[in-house]
């Protein structure tokens, strides 16, 4: 699924440390030289000085870290070069810290350490990216050469430019899941669960800050005071609140959309940010730039769209399903040529989806459905932007990911 640092490859310095096999580990480490630690001994020692904070679980990401590697500097560990943390005992970062703002304390760190600057993934996902990228981005080829003459790559498109996750391709991804994730959404509204903590950095807030909502029964939602979180009046209306964010209907993954290219055409339009997607325009005088502002401002046209063509959907939804979004979403877009009624959730230019394709439509080989989830990942972090799923684990990857290619958060959205 993988390659990169994580397989051992050397970074372009050379002085890193790099990682091992598991099968070069245990020669080199027989189980006689193996020295096990785990998070027990790190809080035991912690809680021989008073004054500290000895339970990991209270701790940021970054004091988790500084805590584990002052116990490994202690004098019976430092020399020990066979040292182990193994299963069951609970991991350096558990899903308890990743699942809260607690772990972002550690993002400057991670986003600068060899796991990240060192990324790559598998020949395997590569190939069955590029089997499918017809599929996936029709057109490919003419997007591709604007986009490599702009980055300074090679004025030919090769395997070496398409295989560039800094190359952003046109699309909109969404990450629809579906199936077994309706129960887990009703369960994260009976717990009260926030966005996990690679979904809800400050500067995601403006426009998709989730905030967890109180019930009174009998209250109104223009009850709350300004700066409290959302009151609703019953559980069941917490639900419903959840759902609309974890596992949207139909008719709400469309009008989400549209806000998203909504908010995405005035980035663009203004200048506002880092738009990956502005950079890629051709190349064109500042007169021509605000000539071709000024008449799409005055005729509807869109100038966004040029480099947000297509759809990928992301998904493990059932095929009848996903037919029914597709023309959904492009029956909405069809929708952006008919002159506004003066309604809230009218288009305010026009708009068109060149391709909207899903998981599902990829032709996947035996060994590649192993490793498919990687595919639409990698999709993902190339997109100029994505819609996930904040409660995700898999979307806070791609906004890792997405966050180191250092997007603005226009591009970076939830539903």
């Amino acid at each position: 699924m993988l390659s990169g640092y994580l397989l051992g490859l050397p970074l372009h310095h050379g002085n890193e440390t790099l990682p091992i096999p598991l099968y070069h580990y245990e020669q080199i480490c027989p189980p006689k030289d193996r020295v096990l630690v785990n998070r027990t001994s790190v809080e035991e020692f912690r809680k021989l000085d008073p004054s500290k904070i000895w339970d990991l679980g209270e701790m940021t990401g970054k004091d988790v870290l500084a805590a584990w590697l002052e116990r490994l500097e202690q004098p019976d560990l430092v020399n020990e070069r066979c040292l182990e943390v193994r299963m069951p005992s609970a991991l350096v970062f558990d899903i308890w810290l990743l699942g809260t703002s607690r772990i972002q304390s550690l993002w400057d760190t991670v986003a600068n350490a060899p796991v990240l600057t060192g990324w790559a993934w598998s020949p395997l996902v590569y190939r069955a990216y590029e089997k499918n990228r017809d599929i996936i981005v029709p057109r490919l080829s003419g997007i591709l050469k604007r986009a490599v003459v702009a980055t300074g790559l090679s004025n030919t498109p090769s395997l070496t430019g398409v295989r560039d996750d800094n190359v952003p391709l046109p699309l909109l991804t969404l990450h629809l899941r579906r199936g077994d994730y309706e129960g887990h959404c009703e369960h994260l509204a009976e717990w009260s669960s926030s966005y996990t903590g690679q979904n809800s950095f400050p500067e995601f807030a403006d426009k998709d800050g989730f905030v967890v909502p109180r019930v009174v029964e009998g209250s109104k939602p223009e009850d709350a005071k300004p700066g409290d979180p959302p009151l609703l009046s019953s559980q069941e209306e917490k639900k419903k609140y959840y759902m609309k964010h974890c596992y949207p209907d139909i008719s709400q993954v469309v009008t989400r959309v549209r806000e998203v290219v909504h908010d995405y055409e005035h980035a663009v339009r203004t200048g506002d940010g880092k738009k990956r997607g502005q950079d890629h325009l051709e190349e064109r005088s500042a007169r021509d730039v605000e000539e071709t502002l000024s008449s799409r401002k005055s005729d509807r046209k869109s100038l966004g769209n040029e480099t947000l063509r297509g759809i990928f959907i992301m998904t493990n939804g059932d095929r009848e399903y996903l037919k029914e979004v597709k023309k959904a979403l492009s029956d909405d877009a069809e929708r952006s040529k008919q002159e506004g009624s003066g309604k809230k959730d009218d288009w305010d230019f026009e708009w068109t989806w060149e391709n909207i394709a899903t998981s599902r439509d990829m032709e996947l080989g035996w060994e590649e459905k192993t490793v498919g989830q990687a595919v639409d990942m990698y999709v993902a972090q190339r997109s100029e932007v994505f819609v996930g799923n904040g409660f995700s684990s898999l979307t806070g990857n791609i906004v890792m990911l997405r966050m180191f290619a250092k997007l603005d958060p226009v591009q970076i959205r939830f539903w």
